[in-house]
């Protein structure tokens, strides 16, 4: 009787080891799944500005009155793109901002919606490029 009960005993520990190591691993993936999902949206908002200097830079070369129409697929977590003189920054949900040297004086913003398609103008401004927000550009 005393072995039965024995071997009932290590059958237990060993299925809670088993357990225990199975949650480990799945907290450890959860865990990296996020870092993943956070470098690829930093690079999706990198890629988003570095379009907007493309089009903004490509009205600037077509000198004062020239305008474009730009759709534009916004990464998660964005709450707003600002420019102001020669700077675009990102506003995201969480607090953290980050910023983009454009090389030319660009003024406006871009409230945004969910992530998707994101449709606004650019416009050559008196030599300053707008974004978005007309009616907040010089």
């Amino acid at each position: 009787m005393k072995i039965k009960g024995q071997g009932a005993i290590e059958v237990l520990v060993i299925t809670g080891a088993i357990f225990i190591i199975i949650a480990i691993l799945f907290f450890s993936a959860q865990k990296e799944s996020t870092k993943t999902n956070a470098y690829t949206n930093l690079a999706n908002a990198q890629g988003s500005l570095l379009e907007l200097e493309t089009a903004g830079r490509a009205v600037y070369e077509q000198g004062i009155g020239a305008a474009t129409t730009l759709t534009l697929s916004m990464p998660y977590d964005i709450k707003k793109i600002t420019f102001e003189n020669r700077t675009a920054k990102i506003h995201y949900n969480s607090g953290k901002n980050q910023s983009w040297n454009m090389g030319f004086d660009v003024y406006g913003s871009i409230a945004t919606p969910p992530p998707g398609p994101l449709t606004f103008r650019i416009k050559n401004t008196n030599g300053s490029i707008c974004f978005g927000n007309q009616s907040a550009c010089k």
